[in-house]
């Protein structure tokens, strides 16, 4: 296997943190109440934990399947949470008003 797929895939991590952490974090503290900004931003970085608990609960499944199906079923997940988000979009739009 090539070095470069590890630099990648460490390219995209890193991407994927520059542009989607400190917007989510900004959008966060923005639209938190003032008396509850801290709390806030405790549930994005908990949002976070839970995501890394649940993939690590699925990473279990990699021997129990074939990985054309493993890596097809994350694939399948990634794409639809790709497509809910233009879905939601509208919502998003009028519930975040007060962000820019």
């Amino acid at each position: 296997m090539s070095v470069w797929w590890i630099v990648g895939s460490y390219f995209l991590l890193g991407l994927g943190d520059i542009l989607l952490e400190t917007s989510g974090m900004s959008a966060t503290t923005k639209l938190a109440p003032a008396a509850f900004a801290s709390r806030t931003m405790s549930l994005w970085f908990l949002s976070l934990a839970r995501a890394n608990g649940i993939q690590a609960q699925t990473v279990k499944l990699y021997d129990d399947v074939s990985q054309p199906a493993y890596f097809g079923v994350n694939g399948a997940i990634a794409v639809a949470a790709g497509l809910a988000v233009p879905a939601a979009a509208p919502w998003l739009r009028r519930t975040m008003h007060p962000v820019h």
